[in-house]
């Protein structure tokens, strides 16, 4: 058996009728009867009589058949369906680029490094608009962004024929009601689905951006799109990406799966090129230059602090030493049992934050690179 036949083979052993009708869901296909010993489902004109048990013994026998009728349906290799199939409980990216040099699957080695280094940091700058949406990220990620790049996301390899990045963002295993029959899915996304959802909807409002004539594309217009998980730095790795293979469209498409209910229509494809990177520049620009506008480092002793009975967060208040305003500041627990420390002996405490004034009130919005100065030395970030 050659290496390639025992990988299909393999795969093919992995297969369960969860999997297999996950997928299907997945793409499209629809349920239309359920039989004494096997569930009906169909495809524009294509049927599939699906076994109800995986574990009939013709079962796998069966799967393998539909999987070759798959590969004429949907144009593509037999092991790549079977990955995906796998991969069922997974959203899926694929970023694929196309010219001279990547008809066979190949890239030059340090092209490819960029390319598959850029494609990374679009998916770490969304995970970053997933916790919270910002302009411009200057500092390290947060926790759950560095589990999430650590533990939950993974490449699959290239498919032949271009080149192509296989993300696989890996939802956490779950007890689903009726997963076969209704694809109900959960009631709440979780962050793997939410971090390649906002890349999805950002890239969306990026080529929106794109493709308004010059005399609508307003800088308020810009600023409009951070709720939609567009920043400096995913402007810039897009740029960087598509600049990668000169001329040449980098198309992203999404797979989504069903364990995860929707309520919105999410985005399955979208292609860019470096003919876009003057604008994506500017758009980088514009963000960067609010950004720096509204954000502000203030140092000072911490004057007051408040918390509710019960709430693990607090506000606490810190008068600048620059300025002599007083600005509010909510932290979570840990960071709130920090500060009172800092106000017992009167530290010195410095953080980063976006300036939001209401009349004679301050406060210091999406506040990081905090640091308290004890006579210690006891500093954190």
């Amino acid at each position: 058996m050659s290496y390639e036949n025992k990988w299909i083979y393999e795969g093919i052993k992995k297969i369960s009728l969860d999997l297999f009708t996950l997928y299907l869901a997945k793409n499209d296909w629809k349920k239309v009867e359920d039989l004494k010993k096997c569930q009906l489902w169909s495809f524009e004109d294509h049927e599939f009589y699906i076994p109800n048990s995986d574990k009939y013994a013709d079962f796998h026998l069966r799967i393998s058949e539909m999987i070759k009728k798959l590969q004429d349906i949907e144009n593509r290799d037999l092991i790549y369906i079977i990955d995906d199939i796998n991969d069922s409980r997974s959203d899926i990216l694929r970023v694929r680029v196309d010219d001279l040099f990547t008809q066979e699957g190949t890239m030059l080695i340090e092209k490819a490094g960029k390319f598959i280094n850029e494609t990374l940091n679009l998916i770490r700058y969304s995970a970053s608009a997933a916790e919270q949406k910002r302009k411009y990220y200057k500092s390290q990620p947060p926790k759950i962004v560095k589990d999430y790049l650590d533990n939950n996301v993974r490449m699959g390899q290239t498919e032949r024929g271009s080149f192509v990045i296989k993300i696989i963002s890996n939802i956490p295993v779950v007890e689903l009601e009726n997963t076969q029959e209704e694809f109900k899915g959960m009631k709440k996304p979780p962050f793997q689905r939410e971090v390649i959802k906002t890349l999805a909807i950002a890239l969306e409002s990026t080529k929106k951006l794109i493709d308004q004539t010059k005399d609508t594309r307003s800088e308020e217009y810009i600023l409009r799109t951070v709720e939609k998980g567009v920043s400096a730095n995913l402007c810039d790795a897009l740029d960087s990406l598509t600049n990668v293979v000169s001329n040449q469209d980098v198309e992203f498409s999404f797979a989504w799966s069903p364990i995860v209910e929707e309520l919105e229509l999410l985005p399955r494809k979208l292609t860019f090129n470096n003919s876009n990177s003057e604008y994506l520049r500017t758009v980088s620009e514009v963000l960067k230059k609010e950004d720096s506008e509204t954000t502000k480092r203030i140092s000072g002793q911490v004057v007051s602090l408040h918390r509710e009975p019960g709430e693990e967060s607090g506000e606490i208040t810190i008068k600048d030493n620059e300025t002599g305003h007083k600005y509010r500041i909510e932290l979570s627990d840990d960071v709130y049992s920090k500060a009172v420390e800092a106000h017992k002996k009167k530290s010195l405490t410095s953080c980063n934050g976006e300036i939001e004034r209401r009349g004679n009130t301050y406060s210091l919005k999406n506040v990081e690179d905090i640091e308290i100065q004890t006579q210690s030395d006891l500093g954190f970030n």
